[in-house]
């Protein structure tokens, strides 16, 4: 495996990450669970070509340090990718809330508008029946 296989498959990562709307009046995006998680099987896939080919070469110690490098730089990336999948799940939670909230005041002022029209309609209709007797 090349070092540019794995840079291109880091940036398809960022760019899954980057590249996503942002919801209005919050620094939350909305991410597509299988994207992020078919970036990361990709990454092990390459890890492990890349642990393939060090086996087959003999393993020497000019490759160790390269492949302890991608090794780690897969970890870090598959970390990365479950803290900001963890972060997107709790904002996505606080929209869920803060939306419901949202809807609930609004069908309490809703409510009451409604109380208050239904009152007037009673109203004129209590003065309708007093002028018809």
């Amino acid at each position: 495996m090349s070092p540019e296989k794995l840079m291109a498959v880091l940036e398809q990562l960022e760019q899954a990450i980057d590249g996503r709307p942002r919801l209005p009046l919050t620094d939350l995006i909305l991410v597509n669970a299988a994207d992020l998680l078919d970036l990361v099987d990709r990454l092990r896939t390459l890890a492990l070509e890349m642990g393939g080919r060090e086996g087959v070469a003999g393993g020497g110690e000019e490759e160790r340090p390269s492949w302890q490098e991608g090794r780690a730089l897969v970890e870090a990336a598959q970390a990365e990718a479950r803290r900001i999948m963890e972060e997107a799940r709790q904002r996505a939670e606080e929209l869920r809330s803060g939306a419901a909230s949202y809807a609930d005041r609004t069908l309490g002022q809703l409510a009451e508008s409604l109380e208050k029209a239904l009152q007037v309609v009673q109203r004129g209709r209590a003065e309708l029946k007093k002028e018809l007797t």
